[in-house]
């Protein structure tokens, strides 16, 4: 924060560094919504594949 607006200082400022807002846009729907998505998915799959196959009183090692 001591440097800001540069992102390199004292070349590049933070909004010459930002990418177009179509770019931005595409991210957030591909990331945020097909990526999340995917990701939550494969989350609760292999947390009901592997629940209750560990007991309290194993070692882990």
């Amino acid at each position: 924060m001591s440097f800001y607006p540069y992102v390199i200082p004292p070349a590049v400022t933070l909004e010459e560094a930002v990418a177009p807002q179509s770019t931005l846009a595409s991210m957030f729907w591909g990331a945020g919504i097909f990526v999340l998505q995917i990701t939550i998915v494969y989350t609760l799959l292999v947390y009901f594949v592997f629940k209750g196959k560990v007991s309290p009183e194993q070692e882990h090692y």
